[in-house]
């Protein structure tokens, strides 16, 4: 089982992409590192319920929000951020990751100065 970052969580802003969340969340599954949070906002008519009920050795919190706004889905996610996660990363739904994605940008970013912003 890959081990658990416990100071990252993943944003994921989504609407009406079942398909493709479920394929990020399956390339998640296959990273070598997990986040320790997974918060997708679905600004969408589809119910994702049983896509996030496919994958219940994550963390994930589901929240719907209308309308949909990117900008507003995505301050969502980062109020639900729970305590002691130190870097959130926000997931297009339509992405896959490379392999070790996750794993290198965190190495990544251990070994930055403070001053580091935001990576893409």
């Amino acid at each position: 089982m890959p081990k658990t970052d416990e100071r990252l969580a993943v944003i994921i802003p989504t609407k009406d992409r079942p398909q493709d969340i479920h394929l990020l969340l399956e390339s998640i599954s296959a990273q070598e590192v997990w986040p320790a949070q997974i918060i997708i906002v679905d600004g969408g008519d589809a119910n994702l319920e049983n896509i996030v009920a496919d994958f219940k050795y994550f963390d994930i919190f589901y929240v719907r929000q209308k309308p949909p706004s990117l900008p507003m889905q995505r301050n969502i996610g980062l109020s639900y951020l729970k305590d002691g996660i130190e870097i959130a990363a926000f997931f297009d739904d339509d992405i896959s990751l490379c392999d070790n994605m996750i794993d290198v940008a965190m190495k990544f970013l251990s070994n930055s100065d403070n001053n580091l912003a935001g990576v893409t």
